[in-house]
């Protein structure tokens, strides 16, 4: 369902029960949502190299396309620094609803994929409840924060239990009184700590809230002057707190919370006991004249065949690309690298497969005691994306930082060992004798 013809009244007419707070409260999101894919859709919009983020001058034109722009916006702001545009985007990358193409001149294109044409099928409810889903599972809450090593995870169950206690679409105010309130000053405590996810809930409709000026931000941390949580929360809420439980269900902390577990040749993630097998199924009873159906499917993309051009640098000028088969292993991958810098090959390595250093999405030495291991898993099992970036961090005392860009997946074809294709600028030596 496109949305940027329809009105609220002509939406009230085809979705049953669903009341106009309910409506109101979903409709921005997914409208932005489409606001923001469209956008990408008719312009060439170059993404940065290091965080595959939109370019300045697109933040700021897209800013003045959304229902809630952000206030004081300049071209020189970096994307984190629009909440809502920042939420879109990762919403698009996890959904598999973006990707990016390697272009001429070393650029990199963001492009809507051929799903997001099966997204636009889905009513308004399906498609709210397919980004929620997108963000509660796939999107990897680190990525939405400036510095979230310093803050840690924010403390949702808390805030949710909080203001499900609340009355729904009546303005709480956060000022505390003279004689002190408590429940006022835990409120906003939680709300500050909460940091950049108070707009991102406010995206999904989950409430509204006023800002103390006086405080200002700090850090992503929001100063809360008042809240007005929304029946659609009040409906949702609960249905998230008590069974779709996030540690469980978003992918990145299960990760870090020990849900991989070690098989030959494959990643395989710990079971989770829950009651149902799509996200969206508890849901359902939400909007009972058949509002919500369906989902866009989940299943797992599995082996991916092919040549593999990866794109291994230690700096601008020093690089190497090479090629691997899918039915390579990451230990091949990781000797091809060591043999292209004419390294010894004599210390424990780590992939990390979100780029990020010391992160639980790796793929780690066959002598680490963490796994997965290098030597069980293939790259074909990876389900890695064009233009995906993992840190492969060779030697945990000297911290060797290779980017590891992939650059190309050529169809069919079967290479016996992986190839040096290309290289750039002169290997750096592995160790520095002094006499």
């Amino acid at each position: 369902m496109r949305l940027s013809n329809c009105s609220l009244d002509t939406l009230q007419e085809g979705v049953g029960r669903l009341t106009d707070d309910m409506l109101e409260a979903m409709y921005p999101l997914c409208r932005d949502f489409e606001t923001f894919m469209d956008y990408v859709g008719r312009s060439e919009v170059t993404v940065s190299k290091k965080n595959q983020w939109l370019p300045r001058r697109v933040l700021y034109e897209l800013n003045g396309l959304v229902s809630r722009p952000e206030p004081g916006a300049t071209p020189n702001k970096d994307q984190i620094s629009y909440p809502l545009l920042h939420l879109l985007y990762h919403l698009g990358r996890a959904g598999r609803l973006l990707q990016v193409e390697a272009h001429k001149a070393n650029r990199w294109i963001l492009k809507p994929t051929e799903r997001y044409g099966q997204y636009q099928q889905l009513s308004l409810v399906e498609q709210y409840i397919f980004l929620l889903e997108t963000f509660w599972v796939d999107v990897n809450w680190s990525d939405m924060v400036r510095d979230r090593g310093v803050w840690g995870l924010p403390p949702l169950d808390s805030m949710f239990r909080v203001l499900l206690r609340l009355p729904s679409d009546r303005v709480s105010r956060l000022a505390a009184d003279d004689d002190g309130d408590d429940n006022t000053e835990r409120i906003r405590d939680l709300l500050w700590y909460m940091g950049e996810f108070v707009d991102y809930f406010a995206a999904f409709g989950f409430w509204t809230f006023e800002e103390d000026k006086g405080e200002g931000r700090y850090k992503g941390r929001i100063a809360v002057a008042a809240i007005t949580p929304t029946s659609l929360f009040k409906k949702i809420g609960p249905v998230l707190l008590q069974e779709r439980p996030l540690q469980l269900w978003n992918s990145a902390m299960r990760r870090e919370f020990g849900g991989w577990a070690e098989r030959p040749r494959r990643l395989v993630r710990k079971v989770c006991e829950v009651k149902s097998s799509s996200f969206y199924e508890p849901f359902v009873r939400l909007f009972p004249n058949g509002e919500l159906q369906r989902s866009l499917p989940r299943e797992p993309r599995g082996f991916q065949d092919g040549i593999y051009v990866f794109q291994v640098s230690l700096s601008r000028s020093c690089w190497r690309t090479i090629a691997v088969s899918a039915r390579h292993t990451v230990e091949d991958l990781h000797r091809a690298i060591q043999r292209a810098y004419r390294f010894n090959d004599d210390h424990l390595y780590s992939f990390f497969l979100d780029g990020k250093k010391w992160s639980f999405h790796s793929v780690n030495s066959p002598y680490s005691n963490q796994g997965p291991h290098a030597n069980e898993v293939l790259i074909g099992e990876l389900n890695l994306l064009l233009g995906q970036r993992i840190l492969y961090l060779f030697d945990y005392g000297d911290e060797w930082t290779f980017d590891v860009l992939l650059r190309e997946i050529r169809p069919g074809g079967d290479l016996v060992k992986p190839e040096i294709i290309e290289t750039r600028g002169e290997a750096p030596d592995q160790y520095t004798y002094w006499e």
